[in-house]
């Protein structure tokens, strides 16, 4: 949601819709990269913060399907 409004928020500015004073010398090229930019650093927070429990993942890939518990292909 915050990647939408800064995205909302910069294009704004890029069209002129904005005061001089609310808006943020940002060219229109660059306004998709720090929109990226943005989200992948508040998504990488978000993921440091939010911590989730670890799980057995044996099975999950073609490579480790054989090592999974009942698997009816057997152990490799």
């Amino acid at each position: 949601m915050l990647s939408v409004a800064l995205n909302f928020y910069l294009g704004l500015g890029v069209m002129g819709a904005l005061p001089g004073a609310w808006w943020v010398g940002v060219h229109s090229y660059w306004v998709g990269a720090v929109v990226n930019i943005c989200f992948i650093l508040v998504a990488y927070g978000v993921s440091l913060v939010r911590r989730a429990p670890r799980r057995n993942l044996r099975g999950l890939t073609v490579w480790t399907i054989g090592q999974a518990e009942g698997s009816p292909h057997g152990p490799r």
